[in-house]
């Protein structure tokens, strides 16, 4: 249901990951079950009917009956009861022999639990000296001197080192509640690396990230509070209804949805279908088109409305005039900070902030 690992943590798919496989994995269990109890059933059902029967014969004529008929019959009986008691037997065994091993287990989780709890608990007193000494109340975040290196590919002349190849130097700015910036530069200037960044998925190389206290929890950025569209985000298998509830407790209703979609020129299209919100959208959305698809993924951002809302390069495909008009209803409707970047600086409203990296 992803593009890429990057995209399973700035999005919140990954909920919806997580639930629907416990899920399957429940289902299954039950299915599995269900199978084996109806595989051997008429067999069991069989097996009881017969030894009733003779059962019953026995006790019946016991006078006619001889010893060594009444020592037969333990042996059949005997015999039919031992697959259940090797059953039994060996489950035994197999519970006996992984109990040692099971609590081993449980132990390194509880000792790796600690140390990350104490390591966490250290990060957030840190944490909190930064926000209370660098961050004006209007400010959402800030970068300060942060810059971003990667190891190009090995060479011999360098001991066969990988050489270092700068994609940020010394970068600083502060992002304010509510505003909307539009990050400038030639492709490959680093502006995708400064959102990860931004996001908490990438850690500079030097510098240092400070968020505002709202945003973060035990000490890290709260992806939670981000909202976040890349011209290559898919979306799962789901109905539309379903995917307007990704990453909330509160399911939107229908006339917020309705509202949210024709701010993005979709009320038509999704009426047209031809079940509506319940259209169980398969294969990435593959019956709209990508500026369709890229203007459903954006629509959510209006009922959401998170601290942080990124658009990377995420109205591609989006006719220049409706894509200007989307951004600028997004900064005027919503209180979030709007950070995008985008190859046509025509649908870039003028009140958007511009930042050349």
């Amino acid at each position: 249901i992803i593009s890429s690992p990057r995209t399973y943590f700035l999005t919140n798919y990954s909920l919806f990951a997580d639930k629907q496989y416990k899920d399957s994995e429940r289902h299954l269990w039950s299915s599995r079950s269900d199978v084996r109890f109806i595989s051997l059933l008429p067999r069991t059902i069989f097996e009881g009917i017969i030894i009733i029967v003779i059962t019953y014969i026995f006790s019946s004529s016991t006078s006619y009956i001889d010893e060594s008929s009444q020592i037969l019959f333990s042996l059949v009986v005997f015999a039919k009861s031992l697959p259940y008691l090797q059953a039994i037997l060996t489950n035994y065994t197999l519970v006996s022999s992984s109990s040692n091993v099971t609590l081993r287990i449980i132990k390194n989780i509880e000792k790796n639990l600690k140390y990350r709890n104490s390591i966490t608990t250290n990060n957030s007193i840190e944490y909190q000296s930064n926000i209370d000494t660098q961050l004006n109340d209007n400010e959402l975040l800030s970068l300060n001197n942060i810059s971003f290196f990667y190891q190009g590919k090995k060479e011999a002349k360098n001991n066969g080192k990988g050489r270092e190849v700068e994609i940020i130097n010394n970068f600083s700015y502060s992002f304010k509640i509510g505003e909307s910036y539009f990050l400038r530069g030639n492709s490959g200037s680093g502006k995708s690396t400064l959102l990860d960044i931004i996001s908490s998925i990438l850690t500079p190389t030097s510098g240092e990230v400070v968020y505002k206290k709202e945003l973060t929890s035990k000490g890290k950025f709260n992806l939670e509070n981000l909202e976040y569209v890349s011209q290559n985000l898919y979306i799962p298998t789901m109905t539309i209804r379903e995917y307007f509830s990704i990453g909330t407790d509160i399911v939107p209703s229908d006339e917020q949805i309705f509202e949210a979609i024709k701010l993005v020129n979709l009320e038509e299209i999704i009426l047209s279908l031809d079940y509506g919100l319940d259209t169980l959208l398969t294969h990435n959305a593959f019956t709209l088109s990508g500026g369709q698809r890229q203007r459903l993924l954006i629509s959510k951002m209006f009922i959401r409305q998170p601290s942080l809302l990124i658009l990377d390069e995420g109205l591609t495909g989006i006719e220049q005039k409706l894509a200007k008009q989307i951004l600028s209803d997004l900064s005027s409707r919503t209180n979030s900070t709007i950070i995008t970047t985008a190859h046509d600086l025509s649908i870039v409203p003028e009140t958007f902030k511009q930042i050349l990296i």
